[in-house]
Parts: C-alpha cells; sequence; structure tokens
C-alpha cells in the first residue's frame, strides 16, 4: 500500500473510529442516563391531593399534593369554563417542601381571587400522569350547605382489611357528595413511631382520602381536619413544650389551614361558623388557646350556627367521666360554649357513635341545651358505649359518620342532622334538626312542639267539656287563641257544646304564636259532641282494627255507674261492662270486640245500672281493614331471648315485629318505636324502614337503648316519619 492509499485509508479508518466513539459514549450516556429520567418523572407523579382553605371559602382553594421529589416549579392550571383549551387555563405557582422524619415533598398552590358559588376545574400537570379534577368554591349566602364530620380513621398498622374498611367509609361519605369534611382527628398513628412506620401509616391515609373522596363526577371534597392525639409524637402537650409544628409535622405539614397554631375559625357563607380546636395534642388548651376561644366566640356569636369541633369531648360516652382530658374540655370550654350561644359541637377520640341529650349546666336542658355528638367510630376499632349516663341519648358500637345540612328558611334556619352507619349495623339511627336560636326560630319550634292532644284517624281532636289552651311556650314565646266558633270553644279552652237533637260541630282553633317580631299560627281541628237524644248521654268512640275506646258522658244519670253493651247486627252480645264515673263526669271503657282486620258492624248502647237498658242511645260501629297487619310483636331484653311482660330497669329494650301487608300494592313502611313518660311525653324515637310487597310479610328489628324505668313503649307503623299516617295498629306495651 502507497503512502497516499495509507494516508486515506487512515483518515477514514479514523473517521470511522471516531464515529464509533462517537456512537458507543452517547449510547453509554443514553444509558447511564435514562434510568435517572424516568425516576425524575415518576418522583414527581401527583399523589394524595388534598383541598383546604386559608382564606375566604368563597374566594379561595389550597391545594396540595405529595411528590417523591423536589417540584422547583409547582404549580396548578386552573378555569371555570369546563370546555376551555388547556392553552386558555389560568397558572397558579405554589412551593414544594419537605420536613425530617419524611421522604415526601409536599406542594401547595394557595388560589385566590376566585369567584363564589363556582366550579372550577383543575390540572396538576405532569408530562406522564397528570392529575385532573374539580372543586366548588363556597357560594355567598348559600340556601342549603351540606357537609360531614367523621373521626379516628387511625388503623393500627397498615392491614388490608382495616385499609377496605376506610376506604368504603370515605367512599360513602363521597356518595353523600357534601360541600366540606370535617375530620375530626386521629387520621393517623405518629406517637414515637418509627419514621418508615409513620411514612406508611401517614401515606395510607392519604392515598385512601384521594382515591375515595372524590364525587363520581370528579369533584374533590374539602377537608377540615383537627390534631387528635395519634396525630402527632406525644398525645398531650403542656404550656412551654415542643413547638406544635414540631410535634406534629405531619398534620401541620399536609393540611394547610387559616393558622398553625392549632385553632382556627371558618365561615361557610354568613351562617355557618365553624371553630376548629386543639384539645391539648400539640397546644395547650389552656391559657392563651382558651382565651383565643372566647374572643373568637364573642365575635362571632351572632352566627346562626355556631359549630366548635375537637378530637376529646366534654361528655365521653366510653371513657370516664372524670377523664382527666374531658374534664379540662369541660371545665374550660364548655362554659364559654354556654354563654355564647353554640348551637352544636363534635368531637370524637372514643370510638363509637354518640349523641347527647341537650345540656346546659351539666344537666338536661330541651329548650337552651347544646347537642353534643361524634365519638369517633368512623374506621378504628370499635368500643362499648356505657348507656347508663345520663346525658346519653343515643350510642352504638357502629362504625359511622354524621351528614348535617343546613337549610335557610324565611326568617330562621334548620340544622338537620343525620347519623349515617354506612357498615353493618343493629340499631338504626335517630336523625334529629336543630332550629336557629332567634325569635323566627322560637316560634318555628314551639308551633313544632305545640300539641293538645291525640287527634283520630280524620286528623281532629274529639271534645266534651274542656280543652287546655296553653299560653306559653318553647323559650317563652307567647301564644293567643282564637276560635271559628267562640260560643261553642271560648278562647279559654272553655266548652258549651250543642244540644239535644243539635248537629256536632267542628270548630277550628288557631294558636297564634310570637316572640319579639315573629310570629307563626297553627291551626286545630276539634268536633265538639252534642248531647245525645237520650237524656243528655254523650259519647265518644274511638277504634283501629282491633281495639276500642269508647267515653261516655251522662249527666242525667245521677249517681248511678254507667253500663256499656255491644252487640252485634243480629243482637249478639259481644260485651257488657259498667263503670263508676270519675270527677268529670265520664267513664271510658276499652275493650277488644273482634279479630285484626275483620269488617263487621256493632251497636253500641248505653245505659245506668240498676235502671233499663232502655234508656241507651245507639252508636253503630263499623270495623275496618289496615293497610298492614301486625301478626306478631315480642317484647324482650335481647334479641332471640324470651318475651318479657313489664320494662325492666337498666335493661335495653328489643322489638321484633312480624307484618303483612294486606294490599296489592309494594309498600314503603316506617316502624317506629317510641319510649314516653307517664306525662306522655316522647322521650326517645327509634325507627327502621321497609319495603314490604304487596300481600308479602315483612319483619322489623329495634332496639331502645337507654334506662326504661317509669316509661312505656309505644309502636306504630307509618308511610313516613314525616307524613306520619298509620298503617296499622298502635301497639303500646306494657299495655
Amino acid at each position: 500500500m502507497n503512502k497516499e492509499n495509507r494516508t486515506r485509508w487512515f483518515n477514514v479508518k479514523g473517521a470511522i473510529s471516531l464515529v464509533i466513539v462517537f456512537m458507543a459514549i452517547t449510547a453509554l450516556l443514553f444509558i447511564a442516563t435514562a434510568p435517572i429520567v424516568a425516576d425524575a418523572s415518576s418522583a414527581t407523579i401527583p399523589r394524595q391531593v388534598v383541598l383546604t382553605w386559608q382564606g375566604s371559602t368563597q374566594t379561595t382553594m389550597t391545594i396540595t399534593w405529595r411528590t417523591d421529589e423536589y417540584l422547583p416549579n409547582a404549580k396548578v392550571l386552573y378555569t371555570s369554563n369546563p370546555d376551555a383549551d388547556i392553552e386558555d387555563y389560568e397558572e397558579a405557582l405554589g412551593s414544594s417542601e419537605t420536613f425530617e422524619g419524611t421522604v415526601a415533598w409536599i406542594n401547595s398552590v394557595e388560589l385566590t381571587g376566585l369567584t363564589p358559588g363556582t366550579e372550577y376545574y383543575v390540572i396538576i400537570p405532569h408530562e406522564t400522569k397528570e392529575e385532573r379534577f374539580k372543586f366548588r368554591t363556597a357560594p355567598v349566602n348559600p340556601e342549603e350547605v351540606v357537609f360531614l364530620a367523621a373521626s379516628d380513621f387511625h388503623l393500627n398498622g397498615t392491614s388490608s382489611t382495616g385499609r377496605a374498611r376506610r376506604r368504603t367509609v370515605m367512599k360513602a361519605m363521597a356518595d353523600e357528595e357534601p360541600d366540606f369534611v370535617i375530620l375530626v382527628g386521629d387520621l393517623w398513628y405518629h406517637n414515637d413511631n418509627e419514621n418508615d412506620y409513620v411514612n406508611a401509616s401517614v401515606d395510607g391515609f392519604f392515598d385512601d382520602l384521594h382515591d375515595a373522596l372524590i364525587t363520581s363526577d370528579g369533584r374533590r371534597i374539602p377537608v377540615l381536619p383537627v390534631e387528635g392525639n395519634h396525630d402527632g409524637i406525644q398525645s398531650f402537650v403542656s404550656a412551654g413544650q415542643t413547638p406544635a409544628k414540631e410535634n406534629a409535622p405531619f398534620y401541620y405539614h399536609r393540611f394547610k389551614l387559616p393558622s398553625e397554631e392549632g385553632c382556627y375559625v371558618l365561615q361557610y357563607g354568613p351562617d355557618l361558623t365553624l371553630i376548629g380546636l386543639n384539645s391539648g395534642h400539640s397546644v395547650d388548651y389552656q391559657g392563651d388557646h382558651t382565651a383565643w376561644l372566647e374572643q373568637t366566640l364573642q365575635q362571632y356569636q351572632s352566627s346562626e350556627w355556631l359549630i366548635p369541633f375537637h378530637h376529646v369531648g366534654p361528655y365521653p360516652c366510653y371513657r370516664s367521666f372524670t377523664e382527666t382530658y374531658a374534664v379540662r374540655v369541660r371545665t374550660n370550654w364548655v362554659p364559654l360554649y354556654e354563654q355564647y350561644g353554640v348551637d352544636l359541637v363534635i368531637s370524637g377520640h372514643d370510638h363509637v357513635y354518640k349523641r347527647t341529650y341537650p345540656i346546659r349546666n351539666n344537666q338536661i336542658d330541651y329548650e337552651n341545651g347544646i347537642v353534643y355528638i361524634g365519638d369517633g367510630g368512623s374506621v378504628t376499632s370499635l368500643r362499648e358505649p356505657d348507656l347508663s349516663r345520663w346525658y346519653i341519648f343515643e350510642a352504638a358500637s357502629e362504625y359511622n359518620f354524621f351528614k348535617l345540612t343546613m337549610s335557610q328558611k324565611e326568617g330562621y334556619s334548620t340544622l338537620y342532622v343525620e347519623p349515617i352507619f354506612p357498615l353493618n349495623q343493629s340499631l338504626v339511627p335517630t336523625p334529629f334538626c336543630l332550629i336557629s336560636r332567634n325569635d323566627m326560630g322560637d316560634v318555628v319550634k314551639a308551633k313544632e312542639e305545640l300539641i293538645l292532644g291525640e287527634v283520630n284517624d280524620k286528623g281532629m281532636l274529639v271534645a266534651t267539656n274542656y280543652i287546655d289552651l296553653p299560653t306559653k311556650g318553647f323559650r317563652d314565646t307567647n301564644i293567643t287563641w282564637t276560635s271559628s266558633h267562640p260560643d261553642i270553644i271560648a278562647s279559654d279552652g272553655t266548652i258549651n257544646r250543642p244540644g239535644q237533637g243539635e248537629e256536632n260541630v267542628l270548630v277550628t282553633l288557631t294558636a297564634t304564636i310570637t316572640k319579639g317580631e315573629a310570629s307563626v299560627t297553627k291551626e286545630f281541628k276539634v268536633m265538639v259532641l252534642a248531647s245525645l237524644e237520650t237524656e243528655g248521654i254523650g259519647m265518644w268512640v274511638n277504634h283501629d282494627s282491633k281495639e276500642v275506646t269508647v267515653k261516655v258522658d251522662g249527666e242525667f244519670l245521677g249517681s248511678y255507674d254507667i253500663t256499656l253493651l255491644v252487640t252485634d247486627k243480629i243482637g249478639n252480645i259481644k260485651y257488657v261492662e259498667q263503670k263508676v264515673r270519675d270527677k268529670r263526669g265520664l267513664a271510658q271503657f276499652d275493650f277488644k270486640i273482634h279479630e285484626e282486620n275483620v269488617e263487621d258492624e256493632y251497636i253500641l248502647k248505653v245505659g245506668a245500672t240498676e235502671r233499663d237498658i232502655p234508656y241507651e242511645t245507639e252508636f253503630f260501629l263499623t270495623t275496618k281493614t289496615t293497610d298492614i297487619m301486625i301478626n306478631k310483636v315480642v317484647f324482650s331484653n335481647s334479641f332471640n331471648d324470651p318475651p318479657i311482660y313489664n320494662l325492666t330497669p337498666d335493661e335495653d329494650i328489643y322489638i321484633s315485629v312480624d307484618m303483612f301487608n294486606n294490599t296489592e300494592e309494594d309498600m314503603n313502611a316506617s316502624i317506629v318505636a317510641g319510649l314516653y313518660d307517664s306525662n306522655g311525653r316522647l322521650i326517645h324515637l327509634v325507627f327502621e324502614t321497609k319495603d314490604i310487597q304487596g300481600k308479602e310479610e315483612e319483619s322489623a328489628n329495634l332496639k331502645l337503648s337507654m334506662d326504661p324505668r317509669g316509661y312505656y313503649v309505644k309502636l306504630f307503623i307509618w308511610d313516613g316519619i314525616s307524613t306520619m299516617k298509620p298503617l296499622a295498629r298502635t301497639v303500646i306495651f306494657p299495655e
């Protein structure tokens, strides 16, 4: 090979060699860097999205999410236009931070200047796995607000069973489509655990929250949390101990709230004020914390609804009433609640479902008391409540959360509280409704409670001599009365009965209930019975499908006892009895003359003992069938136990009902059990709703959980809790 050729070969060979070397280096660099690029991409995937408020619920929203690496440019894209192209989305920048004890980076962006009552669409960008969702700002004057309260989501470890239960409960919460959710502490376990376990516990909670607490149409639900005793390093602290953020780093870094001092206030519209409090877990709730609470309550006491929430409750249903931390809350905060008009208090900690009676000054006060609900039975292991405590209206070892609906009415507001048991249950919880504490709310409540007596199946009272017309009602409201026939029923309740041979008179009594400038009315239909033709005998007959009550007024009979004779239409005697008249001149007869749900006709005759029966008057009674026939009712102290025949002190009451639908139509029925005191006042109520197919049998089981001594039970079957139309006879126990 000549020199020229050698040179050419060298040059070509050298060029090829350089290319090969370059390609090799490039390949090596690609191989070396490819995993890094992939890791960087996966490490910045947005996870565990949480929505909170740091400012106005109407114009702001704070979005936080987790990544595994630092984001130099944490941002979200958002718009209120569902049809907008991504190029038209607005951009909001935030920050990325981490803290000791975690491998996570927490990214947060606060959106401001939003439009009230508006739905916004959000994108957290990522090159391979962006996060898309929507949220809704609060309206300026919401007519209705729906929110939930739940507590104690922590799991002892990271078991799949517990995780599945938590996701089920959270999904059930999302299905209610609330405006926001209150989380009343103990969301995970910290308490000096190793960091890897803490991260697993916290991550599990936020992963489940991310996956489950979102509506079916993609709306993420904001949360309002407070710290519980398991959310920080120390369960409880005193003044001067570890600063809050250092004691509970996961809580304070993960949730961006109006304050980092362990307590905050937030308004949802002008009428709902929520106060989140730290019951001593990273902030000493005596001293400055209590002083802040008083200042806040004083500032917001004119709010229609004033609702504090904190982990430890003052009226526990499992832990001791004298437990240190419950006593501290009860001593420091409850007097302030009562002074400044708090309506409802939400707590957790005890791992049960709980609702108290209205309480004021450590005693039941139906008119001015505060109701306390909780107590942390959302997900973690359940406990058995102490049902003997005087302040417990209802409690159960059941997984639960609360649905609260605030509705604005004309001049007042209502807060409907519905306990929800998303898993298996032994108790059908009793919802209740609070009415705002203003003059209009007071008169509306007084109207609701104003009852003159039992009405017949036509919705009217029957009277013969006197009717008690109260002049005072709920919270010292004033009641005045007018009568459509003042000559028959005067405004003071005095009755002037129509004479013998005259027609009965239907009178409309109108109650006008007032307080201040507020006023409502309520009407009552009263049938005043005329004296009967036979020498002044009056008779009132009331019956259902089986039982008959007859009241007889026979002024002419002098000192004689009264006799009631009942025959069928061909003259067979079905019932005969004589009674001594009471001081009002009345005698009451209660009897059964036929089988349930049999249609028949009977003749009732009344006279005086020792006088001939021709002094009687005749009354024709036609019995009828009911929509639902009660085949069997068993009262016991536990399901499947032998029946009881009287109420046993300190024992629960279990009621088993077998029913039959007499009609061809499918029917929705409410089976209701009420516990009444000796004055006929309703003390406790439970119910269960059943779908009963036409001409089919169905059963129901109810449990009354409170000391029944001195009381009696009424069992009703209605077409609904609100309408209360009877579908079957009423059962009274003991008879």
